[in-house]
């Protein structure tokens, strides 16, 4: 089951929020839009869908071109600093689109890194970022944390634990040059589908 995680969970509900002071503390306002340090958001409107939508379209250029230009685009950049760029990136994107890992994934490609390294690092990371986002909706929304909830959650685990498993699979068995192809081609999935959502 898919959560959508950190900060934008506080936008997508029936209220919004106010900065009104430096230090960033949020008070509760009626309305539409939330004001943000003097300027107007309304996260029902198109924002999320102009994100989405943009993300999406992203990750199809990017995907097609790299299946067609396999060794054209890539990058040097490394250290701890484009890292953390990436992993903040990841989690606001994860934030409007349920896709953090999408960032990672492609930061990592342009790098060239193997598949056991791509694995290695985007396997945690999207761990960390689901345990954060469970953490938040405890602290902040419990009652979701209803029945039906983990009437779901049991409903889906067979169906995650088999998906689990035949990707565990296919890793093994697939080379490097595939696992790229076959990274990419979720990608442009994933794309589509973000790019539907926000036209529909």
């Amino acid at each position: 089951m898919p959560i959508r995680p950190h900060f934008w969970a506080y936008f997508a509900g029936s209220r919004c929020y106010r900065a009104h002071d430096p230090r960033w503390s949020f008070k509760p306002l009626s309305g539409d839009g939330g004001a943000i340090r003097g300027a107007r958001f309304n996260p029902k409107s198109m924002p999320t869908r102009l994100f989405g939508g943009g993300l999406g379209l992203f990750l199809i250029i990017y995907s097609v071109l790299v299946l067609f230009k396999p060794n054209r685009l890539r990058i040097k950049l490394s250290g701890w600093k484009p890292a953390v760029t990436v992993g903040a990136t990841g989690g606001v994107v994860g934030g409007f689109s349920a896709c953090p890992g999408s960032i990672p994934v492609v930061y990592l490609g342009l790098r060239g890194l193997s598949k056991t390294e791509t694995r290695n690092i985007t396997q945690p990371y999207i761990l960390a970022l689901q345990l954060i986002s469970l953490s938040i909706l405890a602290l902040t929304r419990f009652s979701i944390f209803n029945m039906q909830f983990w009437l779901l959650w049991t409903l889906a685990l067979p169906a995650v634990l088999l998906g689990t498993s035949t990707g565990l699979t296919l890793y093994r068995r697939f080379s490097e040059v595939n696992f790229r192809r076959a990274v990419l081609i979720l990608l442009i999935v994933a794309g589509v589908s973000l790019l539907a959502k926000s036209l529909i």
